[in-house]
């Protein structure tokens, strides 16, 4: 029973850190899609978050990245 609980613990902590999560900093070879998916958010969705991305095929490391409104 204690097992279960520390689990359930643990897996409520991942729960409430990822969902705190309102930006990324964006890696060399990261890309609007795969970032997307990573984050749960469509492609469409997080474009639009970050108006300051002209081309979603370019996006440039070292910036950071919205993943929800704030």
């Amino acid at each position: 029973m204690r097992n279960i609980v520390v689990l359930f613990l643990a897996f409520s902590f991942i729960a409430c850190s990822h969902s705190q999560t309102t930006s990324v900093r964006i890696q060399k070879g990261d890309t609007l899609s795969e970032l997307a998916l990573k984050h749960k958010i469509s492609r469409k969705k997080l474009a639009k978050l970050n108006p300051n991305i002209k081309n979603p095929n370019l996006i440039i490391a070292g910036k950071n990245l919205n993943l929800r409104k704030k």
